[in-house]
């Protein structure tokens, strides 16, 4: 979508492997390869996205990012794993979550993003109904992937600060 408008691309990944990936994928695009908590990127940016990038660290340097943030871009994207979804509730009753994952409600990241300086002026949710099982590693399913998508149809929409992704 980005790169449709014209954006120059600069993405920070910390895996190797993954970094490689985006390499071979976006050619086009910088691709830093490192912590984005340590490594310094210098210039003015249009807008950051941080997707399923947050849930890797712990409030301390969520803030620390987005303080980092915020002094390159005055606009960010960014997904959470929220942590009063069904989904947030089932793994962390089931203690399924694993021990890099942190999850948030949409009222701290939000206050997070507030304190860094950023304005929130969109919300969205996604996956209101994630598949759930009764074991780690997805299996035997509770709630299957079919009967989710058909509720995250209207799911979505009515109830965002509630969706799995916020």
């Amino acid at each position: 979508m980005l790169r449709q408008r014209d954006y120059a691309i600069a993405a920070v990944e910390l895996g190797e492997t993954f970094a490689q990936g985006l390499r071979k994928n976006f050619p086009q695009a910088r691709v830093i390869e490192g912590d984005a908590n340590i490594i310094e990127v210098s210039g003015r940016f249009d807008v950051t996205t941080a997707i399923e990038f947050v849930q890797n660290l712990d409030e301390t340097s969520v803030r620390k990012f987005l303080a980092r943030t915020a002094q390159a871009t005055s606009s960010v994207v960014i997904s959470v794993s929220n942590r009063q979804s069904i989904h947030g509730l089932w793994v962390a009753y089931r203690r399924f979550q694993k021990s890099f994952v942190h999850t948030y409600t949409p009222k701290q990241i939000e206050a997070m993003l507030e304190d860094a300086g950023f304005v929130v002026t969109y919300r969205k949710g996604v996956w209101l109904l994630t598949p759930i099982a009764l074991l780690p590693d997805f299996r035997l399913p509770l709630i299957p992937a079919w009967f989710a998508r058909i509720v995250n149809l209207i799911g979505d929409r009515v109830f965002p600060r509630l969706c799995h992704l916020y």
